[in-house]
């Protein structure tokens, strides 16, 4: 047996070289070797090693940074079982490069049920195994063959010896028959793991994660072991698993070993299995396919493909694997033969498990009840108690030209959503199970109603003040009954006419005011008009404290004075001298919105004069705390006297002779007007009481 290691020192590359194996003419026996190269452990980065079973060519060997998975890694028999490796054979190994992106494992199916496997995902995981940091990596995943696509996803980005698994767009076969799914990424520094292909064969009812394209491996089970292999598939729609089938590895060890097949449901519990069987040497190498006796039904769940080894004298090698690292998540299992104590399988392996399914009866089910809508307006079907793959389907009148839906949502779910409806319209499901006539459910009317047509242009003021009542209105409605108002808050009014009264109660921004025809429980589109609702100015206050003609509004803008004879032309401003006598007052509007009237001030001026000429009228203390001395000398009648605050508001009133005092303790500190006077003479005085 010869055999090279050659190291190249520049450039790092390890080579594999066989040379010639020659009989060494001893007896033929089965015998197993380990072949590799090992660095300072058996850790996994310190490992390459060499696997390949007993009649595989040498063209078909594997090189793996793992361990072996059994004691038996490369097997011998005699000649031409196991051919010996052709003379100069060699196995290259590079050294990492600096932009190096490499695909090293594809996730997906190796026979897939073009009825019950649909969709299929289809997944790759990528690492940078170079030295620099990769972005924007466009992978690309072209399929072919049987069916076709093609797409592309550009992954973000990926740090060095980091990892990705990217999953592709859900895949629906459209045909049976061979599939080739390749990803591919963009040409790097090394071109060898730039692509990976696999071949799915889609069928119609069997299923199995191992891929045609690679080479089986034994897995061994130890002696006295038993367990149940496990593989989870998902099951779309109803089936019985009729059988399980298992790749049986080519092993002498094998042969009379009792093996059987299992099924389980999603909770792990066995819901069948096969007879016994005890391998026979035809079955080495091959598929063999356990029927089930009692096969279950299952319905749109997960379900376990099982294949159950026994306990042997002696270690066997049952069951075939693939190579797949990292492996898939939660998809491979062990177990004891009850089914419990399931663990993942860990190992860097595919089960080479797989399931044979079969078509159950189609059970028609229940549609949901009739339904009414309005014009527009989409419908909600559903179907309950059904068996098998659903295709909903419309007629105008319900008896007859029954056609497959072409728009909405959910052609092929449970539950159905309708286009947007303007005539009334018949449904059913069609229930489809392959080999079986489809049957249908019951045919659910949806009755649709005229809806009122769009609201139009609202009239109306678009600016109102506080407290203030406006009317609004808007054309007749087509098909509306009703008229549907919405008011906000801050507002009142109701009317379910095409007219409406609205007070609004408080200042706003925006109020917006919102109508809807409405009619047979239909309600047509709105439309709304922006209200502004200004607020009422505060009720100015007016003094007269720099002169009894000198009126002055606390307002600093809007005012209009007023006098007994109505508003004083020009006089806006925030003050104003009165020239004549007369009650004046001010009113403040801002944004079209006026203020209450404020206080009003009596200002005489020919009394004042008048009074000057004719009588003579002393007031002290000024200013006053207690009593006010009136003093009117040569004045022998009594005269009536009124006392005003500054807003023009009565506190006092009585009678004078040539001298009076009045109580002023209770007068509140501030400015005050006294007017003394009779019939024909009237003055007045002004006082401040402390």
């Amino acid at each position: 047996m010869q055999f090279q290691i050659k190291l190249y020192e520049t450039s790092n590359i390890i080579e594999f070289v066989y040379g010639d194996w020659t009989p060494s003419g001893n007896t033929d026996d089965f015998r197993t070797v380990a072949c590799g190269l090992k660095g300072s452990s058996r850790a996994g980065d310190q490992l390459l090693i060499a696997s390949k079973s007993v009649e595989q060519p040498w063209d078909q060997v594997l090189f793996s940074n793992e361990n072996y998975l059994s004691t038996s890694p490369i097997h011998y028999a005699k000649s031409p079982e196991s051919p010996k490796p052709d003379a100069g054979r060699t196995f290259r190994f590079g050294p990492r490069y600096n932009n190096d992106l490499g695909i090293k494992e594809v996730y997906t199916l190796g026979e897939s049920s073009i009825y019950y496997s649909s969709p299929q995902t289809i997944s790759a995981n990528i690492e940078n195994t170079g030295l620099t940091e990769r972005e924007n990596i466009p992978v690309t995943l072209t399929i072919s063959g049987a069916n076709a696509v093609t797409e592309t996803i550009v992954v973000g980005g990926l740090a060095q010896l980091d990892y990705f698994t990217l999953q592709f767009p859900a895949f629906v076969p459209g045909s049976t028959g061979l599939t080739t799914i390749e990803t591919t990424l963009q040409d790097d520094d090394d071109l060898s793991n730039n692509s990976v292909t696999w071949l799915q064969n889609v069928t119609e009812f069997e299923c199995a994660y191992a891929s045609a394209l690679l080479p089986a491996k034994p897995l061994s089970v130890a002696q006295n072991e038993s367990f149940i292999f496990q593989a989870k598939y998902h099951l779309n729609g109803t089936a019985a698993v009729s059988g399980i089938k298992a790749f049986i590895p080519y092993d002498i060890a094998n042969i009379g070993q009792t093996v059987y097949g299992v099924v389980l449901n999603n909770a792990g519990s066995i819901a069948g299995q096969s007879d016994p069987y005890i391998i026979e040497e035809s079955s080495l190498g091959t598929w063999h396919t356990f029927n089930i006796t009692e096969p279950p039904v299952f319905s749109d769940v997960d379900y376990y493909a099982g294949y159950a080894t026994t306990a042997a004298d002696n270690i066997y090698y049952p069951l075939g694997v693939q190579d797949e690292d990292p492996l898939r998540p939660e998809t491979f299992y062990v177990s004891d033969l009850t089914g419990g104590n399931t663990l993942p399988f860990t190992f860097p392996s595919r089960l080479m498990i797989g399931a044979i399914l079969a078509p159950t009866a189609p059970v028609a089910g229940i549609a949901g009840s009739d339904l009414v809508l309005c014009s527009g307006d989409a419908g909600y079907i559903s179907v309950q108690e059904y068996s098998g793959f659903i295709q909903w389907q419309e007629s105008p009148d319900g008896i007859t030209n029954w056609i497959n839906v072409s728009s909405g949502n959910g052609f092929n779910t449970s539950t159905y959503i309708t286009p947007p409806l303007v005539n009334t319209t018949y449904y059913r499901a069609e229930i489809i199970q392959p080999t079986f006539a489809p049957v249908y459910t019951n045919s659910v009317s949806v009755i649709v109603m005229p809806s009122p047509g769009d609201a139009g242009l609202i009239t109306g003021d678009t600016s109102v003040c506080e407290g203030e009542e406006a009317t609004y209105t808007i054309e007749a409605i087509e098909n509306a009954t009703d008229y549907l108002w919405t008011l906000p808050d801050g507002t009142t009014g109701f009317s379910n006419t095409n007219t409406i009264q609205v007070t609004f109660n408080n200042p706003m921004d925006i109020a917006t005011i919102i109508v809807a025809g409405a009619g047979q429980g239909c309600l047509g589109a709105s439309s709304f008009i922006p209200v502004t609702v200004h607020a009422i100015p505060a009720t100015p206050v007016i003094t007269n404290d720099q002169g009894e003609q000198n009126l002055h509004s606390d307002a600093s803008s809007g005012n209009q004075w007023y006098d007994q004879n109505g508003p004083i032309n020009g006089a806006t401003g925030q003050d104003y001298f009165a020239d004549a006598d007369g009650n004046y007052y001010v009113i403040v509007t801002e944004n079209g919105c006026s203020s209450l009237p404020s206080n009003i001030l009596t200002v005489y001026i020919s009394a004042v004069k008048d009074f000057d000429r004719n009588l003579l009228v002393h007031l002290y203390p000024n200013p006053v705390s207690n009593e006010l001395y009136i003093e009117t000398p040569g004045n022998s009648s009594f005269m009536q006297y009124e006392i005003h605050d500054a807003y023009g508001v009565l506190v006092l009133k009585g009678e004078v002779a040539t001298k009076s005092i009045v109580d002023t303790k209770e007068l509140v500190p501030g400015v005050y007007f006294i007017q003394i006077g009779k019939p024909g003479q009237t003055s007045i005085r002004k006082f401040v009481k402390e």
